[in-house]
């Protein structure tokens, strides 16, 4: 099965034309999938950062003034949604995003109009 990203990111969103090009109900609930994973605040957070620069966890703690705990369990739930990819380097774990797509799908969410 396909991941989230790639239902929600592949090809040209202008290509698609709607209600003709709906998505299957097994595309619907990836996508579904991966924007709950992007609803948290600390999740889109940490996203938000990994997609300025690779973070280690104790970076990412000092940025979000937040316990190591509460940013790993943040961390494994990206992990498990294949939104983010650690790399071990001695006793540090960095992670990044796991694909540049969500760059695209964090750019777009970040424009004015999506804004409230």
């Amino acid at each position: 099965m396909a991941s989230g990203l790639e239902n929600f990111a592949s090809g040209n969103v202008q290509s698609v034309s709607f209600p003709h090009n709906l998505p299957t109900l097994q595309q619907a609930e990836s996508v579904v999938k991966l924007l709950k994973a992007m609803a948290h605040e600390g999740r889109y957070t940490i996203l938000l950062h990994l997609n300025l620069a690779e973070r280690s966890v104790g970076e990412l703690e000092d940025i979000l003034d937040s316990r190591q705990a509460a940013v790993s369990q943040q961390l494994a739930r990206l992990r498990q949604d294949g939104l983010v990819k650690p790399r071990r380097a001695g006793k540090t774990i960095y992670y990044r995003l796991a694909d540049p797509r969500i760059s695209e799908v964090l750019k777009l969410l970040a424009q004015p109009h999506m804004r409230g």
